[in-house]
Parts: C-alpha cells; sequence; structure tokens
C-alpha cells in the first residue's frame, strides 16, 4: 500500500448525530460519512492510506 510522502498530516472529526465531517490538513481534504459502523470503517480504510502523525476528535459526549 502506498502513503503519501507530505508529513504531520492531522485529521480533525467532527461528531454529530447522524455525520461526522473529517478534515485532512495540510492536504485541504474534506469528506463527510453517516456515523454507522460501514461508513467509519470505510472512512477508516481511507485514512489509512496516510501517514497521519495525529487524529483530534471534537469532544461531544455521547457521540
Amino acid at each position: 500500500m502506498n502513503k503519501t510522502l507530505v508529513q504531520n498530516i492531522n485529521v480533525g472529526v467532527e461528531t454529530g448525530k447522524n455525520f461526522l465531517d473529517i478534515h485532512i490538513r495540510p492536504l485541504n481534504e474534506y469528506f463527510k460519512v453517516s456515523n454507522n459502523k460501514k461508513c467509519i470503517g470505510e472512512a477508516i480504510k481511507r485514512l489509512r492510506r496516510l501517514d497521519i502523525e495525529r487524529v483530534v476528535i471534537e469532544s461531544t459526549g455521547r457521540y
């Protein structure tokens, strides 16, 4: 599996009841997935292609 050569990749995840908004910096990529097991799994597969330094998830309580 090829990983990107960009360093210091950070992923921000904004969580909500129905959706997750995922932002990738410094690549300036954004995508949105439904907040369910299948879609979260697909998002993880997509993110695994990157050499991520950190993931920051919004603290929203139960979501």
